[in-house]
């Protein structure tokens, strides 16, 4: 079995009947009836899909996930050892919306079918290793092989950086030619770094892990739903409520008509397009309320105009609706303050924000709208 990674740049994928070509020129010169393409970047780049499903019609898709904040954390530190030197606020803007595993899951079911698609998380990889291989094996037919562990290579293990490395690398990364960062990353990882381990290995303040957590929380949900994994033993937020049947215990239509008086006449974008705010649009009456749009992450980079008979945008693109008012359609009120935070950082302009879940707006409702 030999493992081999393909990693052609954009223009070169484009020519799809030169890199057929030369992609089975390729594998027609392996012995081996088996091939693994292994790239994390397939992850993240939901184009290449139909690509691969034009190239490899009868491919089987094996999908490795990470707990979304600890994943976020291993990709800065990757960097840092790269050579990279962006500041962590820059880099979650860049990454911190990119990791739906839900979205790659049922883009790659859609495409090559639900029997040809494995999804497992990293971490029972490290709870149960041979379960995890076990469950790789029997999908691909691969011959099973156990690695003994006393026999492996420290030196092929992907180390990590401790904070403080990560701290050091990305603040000199800039100032360094090639030769001198990768002199430094190995200064780093066999010299200083088993003296900085003090520092823990925490690349992402810990505000900002629980938003990302939060902000996956009902994605991690159905994802686990749908396919029967329960990533809660493996350390992912999910939504336990399953649904907002809390919203019938209040006067709920009338917090709505408030609003719609507050705002009359101005100009609304709802952010956040999850199962909150769908329960919300077909269980109230919301045509008081002036919505010009209804923005989420998973509209970008896609051809959807409408959603809920509502424009749909991406978060990048809000402040080009000039709302007088940002609506948080989230259902967990801890999250919206952070959320904030990267929305008006990518429009760069501050907003009047409002809160639809009633998880945040119960203390603030009267006594006497509270129904009997």
């Amino acid at each position: 079995m030999k493992f081999s990674v393909f990693n052609y740049k954009v223009e070169y994928l484009n020519n799809i009947e030169q890199v057929k070509k030369d992609v089975y020129d390729y594998l027609n010169s392996l012995e081996e009836d088996k091939i693994i393409i292994s790239q994390e970047f397939f992850f993240q780049k939901p184009a290449l899909i139909k690509f691969f499903k034009e190239l490899f019609p009868n491919a089987k898709i094996f999908l490795v996930i990470r707990e979304q904040a600890d994943w976020l954390e291993s990709r800065f530190s990757q960097l840092a050892k790269s050579g990279g030197s962006w500041e962590t606020e820059e880099l979650l803007r860049r990454l911190a919306f990119n990791c739906n595993w839900l979205e790659a899951y049922q883009d790659y079911v859609k495409t090559f079918g639900k029997d040809n698609v494995l999804i497992l998380p990293m971490e029972k990889l490290k709870q149960n290793r041979d379960g995890f291989l076990d469950e790789f094996y029997n999908f691909t037919g691969i011959e099973r092989f156990y690695p003994d562990d006393n026999k492996v290579n420290p030196k092929f293990y992907n180390k990590g950086y401790s904070r403080a490395s990560f701290f050091i690398a990305k603040s000199l990364n800039r100032f360094l030619n090639h030769e001198q960062k990768l002199k430094l990353k190995h200064l780093l990882l066999r010299r200083l770094d088993k003296y900085l381990s003090w520092s823990g290995r925490n690349m992402i303040d810990k505000k900002y892990k629980k938003l990302i957590k939060i902000y996956y929380e009902e994605s991690n949900s159905t994802l686990s739903k749908t396919t029967g994994i329960n990533l809660e033993k493996y350390g992912y937020v999910v939504n336990k409520s399953g649904n907002f049947e809390k919203l019938k215990k209040i006067n709920y239509q009338k917090y709505i008509d408030n609003l719609a008086e507050k705002y009359k006449n101005k100009k609304i974008v709802v952010y956040g397009a999850g199962s909150f705010f769908e329960y919300v649009i077909k269980n109230y009456d919301l045509n008081g309320l002036n919505i010009t749009a209804i923005s989420d992450k998973k509209f970008q980079g896609t051809n959807e105009e409408m959603y809920m008979n509502y424009r749909a945008i991406s978060p990048y693109e809000i402040a080009e609706y000039n709302p007088d008012v940002v609506f948080s359609g989230i259902y967990d009120p801890y999250i919206t303050n952070q959320v904030r935070y990267f929305i008006e950082e990518l429009n760069n302009k501050k907003f009047t924000w409002e809160e639809l879940s009633e998880v945040g707006i119960l203390d603030k409702l009267k006594p006497h709208w509270i129904l009997s």
